[in-house]
């Protein structure tokens, strides 16, 4: 029963207890048992005016109040006496006075009133919405007496229906604001609502879309009918739906992600266009794709290049090296064979046969094809660019022949510099010899003029005569420093004609540069004392290079001059040069090589960092909320793109460490902080194979580090032990503090290490077994760093058991 129904029957049971009254009023027979019902009735109303839960008055003809009950005076805040024989029009809002007023007339007209809806006033100034309804009591001469009158309060009810309306109102404007599609139906799947975005994504009106069926709305094809489906399972359950569909509308493909609720009077639909999210999907698929292949090609060549720069292999051991390292870089290595041919010579895998399926480059050395690298596959695998091979793999062979034809260019010019240089040091060392060997005969020749005339004269002769067989020149100068003879096996070799300079000082014939040097050295001749000194002169329009000895000249242990010999030294130091300016261009090539791991690196993380960015972001639900299937995806390519992140922090670190330029930024840390860190960002990763880590240090451990690099080193460690740890395995990490040593290490249940393994574990690009993954860098950086910390680093290992990986670091006293 509503409000107004119970006012109407509560007003009619006071029409009948007023006529009662009337009717005990007359005089009958039985006027006691007439009055003893006057009392009975009287006290009736006195009870159902007091206890009525409405607001009673009763109200003269001229509107004051007479009285009031007990629920008005509790519910308004007045005391009685602050109405009782006070107009009515104290309680009503000035606003309502004049419908008072209006309503006032009409009952004194008809004596009724039912459901007049005003406001009044509390004490404390509120104001209340209700609805009167008032009855006239007349006496037998039907004059009114007074008015029972009843308000029912229906404030909360009017706050309500305006709440309503202002919720229904938000409700429109929020379907309409929000920038998603948003439809609803009827349980007969009749268009209820359309809002704006509908009309924009399909072109279909509000007008062309309410009140009509789906199928008249939409064509009747696959996709609606699938769609159809779900609206009808959705009604059918009572239960919300989620489906993505790919859906035509003016000539354009479109994605969406559509939620179907069910509502009260049909289904509420919101569509979110995801087209956008399906194009950056495939492009951060191809990105991905595009970056794996990078770093097969990038791997390729540094495989190549560090069989040159690790060891000192021959040529013929390079190229076959080289064609082991090569089937990794394409898309099918299982079925991939690679061969070489250069001048006449095979080398190749042990799986090498022709097949149709060829990629071929050629080996250009000194601008002439000297050689060709092929690469087959052994069975026919799908079409892609150049029939199975890739764009990527066809840039990677032209790659891979260039780098082969620069190695095979530099090594043979290295191996015919190292014969030559040994043929220079041999002939120097020869002429070097056959010169003290003269000079000292030539100063025994001059000491022994004294003891005969004849044995000068025969002195003389001989010297002449070796003088006359000798390659080099040979100045004789007396005691003041004048030329006195010469010896050239060739008149090219003088700087000026013999009459130009016999006679004369050598400041007066050559340079200052060189009579600077020669004075030095005569000075110390007349001190007995021999010395050597290399110039240089421009002769016959060519500058020719001398390396030249000088001796003292003593008779009878009196100085008298010095006899200089100098030998055309200009193809040594060509060759000098030559020898230079190669191992300039080795170091080039060298800076080079790390310059371009460094760049390549640095290429890679470039578009990984948006990469990264929007495979977060499409996790995180900002382009919208991702299905299971997509979040998976996404987290894969998250993943992939970390530890293509993690590759190619290795290579940079790898780079640096080979260039010197590993800094390392020293300061006082705490190492039981540093493991801490390392072991929460791993958990996840244990926690995936139930792998349990075990802590075993205590709250502090001093120790002067790089803190990022030995978390580098501790990440690497404890990311080695998860990977080789079966599931359901332990890994213990502990730190201990012996004498000033801090001793940290990391030991787990897992594989273990063979004793021949053990030895080559820190190698870089070593790797126990390619199942597991990796690039083999880790340990080797580990290692590296460890050592610029003044500490050490080992490994003990068991096959089967685990591995245990310790090192050193020097404790803070």
């Amino acid at each position: 029963m509503n409000d107004k129904d119970r006012t109407i029957k509560q007003m009619s049971e006071v029409e009948k207890m007023q006529k009662r009254i009337t009717e005990l009023e007359t005089p009958k027979d039985g006027h006691k048992q007439a009055e003893e019902s006057l009392e009975d009735s009287e006290e009736k109303f006195r009870q159902f005016f007091e206890n009525e839960p409405g607001y009673c008055y009763m109200i003269s003809p001229e509107g004051v109040i007479l009285n009031v009950n007990r629920t008005a005076l509790k519910k308004l805040g007045y005391e009685k006496e602050e109405l009782v024989g006070k107009p009515l029009k104290v309680i009503y809002a000035h606003e309502s006075r004049e419908v008072v007023k209006q309503i006032f007339e009409k009952w004194k007209k008809t004596g009724k009133l039912r459901n007049e809806e005003i406001t009044i006033i509390t004490r404390s100034g509120d104001r209340r919405t209700v609805l009167l309804s008032a009855n006239a009591v007349k006496d037998k001469d039907g004059k009114i007496l007074y008015s029972i009158s009843v308000q029912k309060d229906i404030t909360g009810q009017k706050k309500a229906e305006k709440a309503l309306l202002e919720s229904e109102e938000r409700y429109r404007e929020l379907a309409e604001s929000i920038g998603d599609v948003f439809f609803a139906f009827d349980k007969n799947l009749k268009y209820t609502y359309w809002n704006k975005a509908s009309e924009e994504l399909t072109w279909i009106s509000k007008n062309d879309a309410i009140g009509k069926h789906i199928l008249e709305v939409f064509p009747d094809n696959k996709e609606t009918r699938g769609a159809l489906k779900i609206y009808q399972k959705v009604l059918k359950t009572n239960q919300p739906g989620n489906f993505i569909t790919e859906y035509h509308l003016r000539d354009k493909n479109y994605f969406f992600d559509i939620n179907v609720y069910p509502s009260g009077t049909g289904l509420s639909v919101f569509v979110k266009d995801i087209t956008k999210h399906k194009q950056a999907d495939e492009k951060i698929k191809e990105k991905t794709r595009q970056l794996k292949e990078r770093v097969k090609e990038l791997k390729t060549l540094y495989g190549i290049s560090d069989l040159v720069r690790k060891n000192r292999f021959s040529l013929e051991e390079i190229l076959k090296g080289a064609v082991e390292v090569i089937p990794p870089g394409w898309q099918y290595p299982e079925i991939t064979g690679v061969r070489i041919i250069l001048e006449g010579k095979e080398y190749g895998t042990k799986n090498f046969r022709e097949t149709a399926w060829k990629q071929t480059g050629d080996i250009v050395i000194h601008g002439k094809i000297s050689g060709i690298l092929e690469v087959c596959y052994l069975k026919e695998m799908p079409e892609e660019y150049e029939g199975p091979f890739l764009k990527e793999e066809r840039d990677l062979i032209n790659a891979v022949a260039e780098r082969l034809g620069r190695i095979i260019e530099r090594l043979r010019a290295e191996e015919k510099l190292e014969k030559y240089q040994r043929h220079l040091e041999e002939l120097v060392e020869e002429r070097t010899y056959e010169l003290e060997r003269l000079t000292e005969h030539l100063r025994q020749e001059v000491i022994e003029r004294k003891r005969a005339e004849e044995e000068v004269r025969e002195s003389e002769s001989k010297l002449k005569s070796i003088l006359s067989s000798m390659v080099d020149l040979v100045f004789g100068f007396d005691k003041n420093g004048r030329f006195v003879f010469y010896h050239s096996p060739r008149e090219s070799l003088l700087y000026v004609p013999p009459e130009k300079f016999l006679g004369k000082t050598m400041p007066e014939v050559l340079p200052p540069g060189i009579c600077e040097k020669f004075d030095d050295l005569f000075e110390k001749n007349k001190n007995g004392k021999s010395g050597e000194f290399e110039y240089s002169l421009e002769i016959g329009g060519k500058i020719m290079w001398f390396s030249a000895k000088i001796s003292p000249i003593f008779f009878d242990g009196k100085f008298t001059g010095s006899v200089a010999v100098a030998r055309d030294i200009t193809e040594h130091k060509a060759a000098e040069d030559a020898l230079k300016n190669a191992m300039q261009e080795l170091k080039e090539l060298d800076m080079m090589k790390d310059e371009f791991f460094t760049s390549a690196a640095h290429e890679l993380q470039n578009p990984l960092t948006p990469v990264k960015a929007q495979s977060q972001l499409l996790l995180g639900d900002y382009f919208g909320k991702l299905n299971e299937e997509q979040k998976k995806s996404v987290e894969m390519i998250l993943a992939s793109t970390n530890r293509i992140i993690k590759l190619t922090r290795d290579i940079m670190t790898v780079s640096r460490m080979r260039a010197g330029m590993l800094k390392f930024e020293m300061s006082e840390n705490n190492i039981c902080d540093i493991i801490e860190s390392s072991i929460k960002d791993l958990e996840i990763s244990a926690g995936e194979k139930q792998i349990e880590i075990m802590k075993k240090y205590p709250g502090k451990l001093p120790v002067n580090c790089d803190r990022d690099r030995i978390t580098q080193v501790m990440e690497n460690l404890i990311e080695n032990a998860i990977k080789f740890t079966p599931r359901g395995g332990k890994i213990i990490v502990e730190a201990k503090k012996i004498k000033n040593d801090i001793i940290v290490s990391v030991a787990d249940t897992g594989i273990g290490i063979s004793k021949e393994n053990r030895e080559k574990i820190f190698n870089t690009f070593f790797q126990i077994s390619s199942k597991y993954g990796g690039t083999g860098l880790g340990l080797s950086i580990c290692k590296t760093i460890i050592e610029n910390h003044k500490g050490n680093i080992k490994v003990e290992s068991e096959l089967l058991k685990g591995s245990k990986f310790t090192f050193t670091l020097p404790g803070i006293e």
